[in-house]
């Protein structure tokens, strides 16, 4: 028990002599060391140890993330009113596409029917008194252009009369009229004549004279006037008349043209109406049928075959279908498992070496030690925190972790068997690079100190530290480019 206790302090001190060493920098190297290296990192072999090996080296990403359906189908409750879900198909089970998702049901529904049907009635008599409207303002519309019409004629017959001037049956009839009136005015003369030779005093001769007085200043006044129209039709046509008359056409040729314009616009604005009137009855009758189906209708088949997935719960979000009152909710989403794909998570740094068609392997849990062969078909455009990842996380409780991550989904090749339960998780290894024929070592043997590498060569009984330089790494491998050679043997380090 003694040599074992004092074989093991040995071994103790040599390990702390080794740290000693190793802090020092290595300025001798264990067995055989060199004096011109100097380490800037102290490097402890952990006792293991690999032979560089040359061959081909393609740099990959290792990326994790789940198994995501592309055809999906959100299940409503229904929309613009509260529904009940009456009953409703089990979260994991099976649906072929047309059996029964939900039932849900709906205690207003009634109501709102016969509220649209009011709506309905009331649109049609609107319509019905916008149709009488029209037909009484087209009348007045009409109307109004037969009365411009008339004076249109009236006007263009008196400027016809003017331009053609009197006949002489015209001037014939006007020279009775003449001597008729002279006839009238010398009997008048003559009976005034008469009465004044009377004898003075006489009252009832006084009272005759002053009547005839009047009478005789009458017949001489339409003597005048029938003279008048004597020389008037003798004279016709006058320039003044004429242009009189001209203006009296035009204003009622343009009044006539105004009244028709006014009445085929208004002719269109009343059909404009009525259509308008047309159109709002029949939404409102297409908006009754919608309720009238809502209401015969409370069974949502499933418009995919899938599997039932209900909506996540959380503090103050949606309520558990089944228990109370929807307000245009997702109460169950069908997932098709035969159409999937895997959306992986990376990072900042790893989607700057992410591009459209590199080849990927999937590996999921429901498939132990099988990878799925397959390529990226997309990389996301706009990042999100880690935490938004969380997916029964409360929104307002999440903490940001400042490391934003991309969406990458990897497209599996048809080949491949894609019924995979929805939410599966796994990882995908992509390959980021060409394949490149280097020296080979793994990651666990480097350490890095700035923009340097350094790794421990084994020389002789001990390890001498080298500098290296890179080519190419991934999350597992090194491609060295310079300073170490296949088959030298590299120390991995401890942590």
């Amino acid at each position: 028990m003694v040599r074992t206790h004092q074989h093991s302090w040995a071994v103790g001190l040599w390990l702390t002599a080794l740290c000693l060493a190793a802090g020092l920098g290595f300025s001798h190297a264990l067995g055989t060391g060199r004096d011109d290296v100097q380490c800037p990192v102290p490097l402890l072999p952990s006792g293991l140890s690999v032979f560089a090996e040359r061959r081909q080296f393609a740099p990959t990403l290792t990326l994790p993330g789940q198994v995501r359906s592309t055809r999906r189908h959100e299940v409503v409750s229904h929309y613009r009113y509260w529904m009940v879900v009456h009953w409703m198909a089990d979260e994991g089970s099976v649906l072929a596409e047309g059996e029964p998702a939900a039932v849900v049901r709906n205690e207003v529904v009634e109501s709102r029917i016969a509220d649209r049907k009011r709506q309905v009635r009331r649109a049609r008599v609107l319509t019905e008194r916008a149709r009488a409207r029209s037909r009484m303002a087209r009348f007045e519309d009409e109307r109004a252009v037969r009365i411009a019409e008339l004076a249109l004629r009236r006007a263009e017959s008196h400027l016809r009369a003017l331009r053609e001037g009197a006949t002489e049956e015209e001037v014939r009839l006007a020279e009775l009229a003449l001597e008729r009136r002279r006839l009238e005015f010398d009997a008048t003369a003559a009976a005034l004549a008469r009465v004044r030779a009377l004898p003075e005093g006489d009252v009832i001769a006084q009272e005759t004279v002053r009547g005839l007085e009047h009478e005789h200043r009458l017949a001489q006044a339409r003597l005048k006037g029938a003279q008048a129209d004597l020389h008037a039709l003798r004279l016709q046509p006058v320039e003044p008349d004429l242009v009189v008359a001209q203006r009296a056409v035009a204003v009622a040729r343009a009044s006539l043209e105004a009244a028709k314009q006014a009445e085929a616009a208004a002719r269109e604005q009343r059909a404009a109406e009525l259509t308008q009137a047309e159109r709002v009855v029949d939404v409102r009758r297409s908006d009754m049928e919608r309720w009238v189906d809502a209401g015969r209708n409370e069974t949502r088949p499933a418009p995919i075959s899938g599997i039932v997935i209900w909506p996540p719960i959380y503090v103050g979000g949606k309520a558990r279908p089944g228990v109370g009152p929807l307000w245009t909710a997702t109460i169950a989403a069908l997932v098709d498992p035969s159409a999937a794909a895997f959306v992986a998570r990376a990072t900042e740094e790893e989607v700057a070496r992410l591009a459209i068609g590199q080849p990927a392997e999937v590996a999921v849990r429901c498939l132990p030690g099988r990878k799925l062969a397959g390529m990226v078909s997309a990389v996301g455009m706009t990042s999100e925190d880690l935490s938004a990842t969380g997916r029964f996380a409360r929104r307002e409780e999440r903490k940001e972790t400042g490391l934003r991550v991309y969406d990458v989904v990897i497209e599996l090749e048809a080949a491949e068997p894609m019924d995979f339960p929805h939410g599966m998780s796994g990882e995908g290894v992509v390959t980021v690079g060409e394949p490149l024929l280097a020296t080979a070592i793994p990651r666990a043997c480097v350490s890095k100190s700035e923009d340097e590498w350094w790794l421990l060569v084994r020389r002789g009984e001990g390890w001498e530290p080298r500098r290296i330089e890179v080519a190419l790494e991934d999350g597992d491998r090194i491609a060295v480019a310079a300073g170490l050679a296949a088959g030298e043997e590299v120390a991995i380090l401890a942590d």
